[in-house]
């Protein structure tokens, strides 16, 4: 289980920020890792489930200094 720390965390098709949107989390909203992690040029992603939905979420993006998903 993981938890989002950052308002309006996109649910994206792909890990990219360029990738369509599939929905728009909020602040503390309850996902499921899906077991799948990636690093590109834009941060770090985690393949997660919301709401019967499942994407890619940044959970860490280059040139910040905190994450946006923590695990439970």
């Amino acid at each position: 289980i993981i938890t989002t720390l950052y308002t309006e965390l996109m649910l994206r098709s792909a890990p990219n920020t360029k990738a369509p949107i599939i929905c728009r989390m909020k602040k503390g909203a309850t996902a499921y890792y899906a077991g799948e992690k990636t690093s590109n040029s834009t941060g770090e992603w985690m393949k997660i489930t919301y709401n019967n939905k499942i994407g890619w979420a940044c959970s860490h993006e280059n040139n910040k200094s905190y994450n946006y998903i923590t695990k439970v």
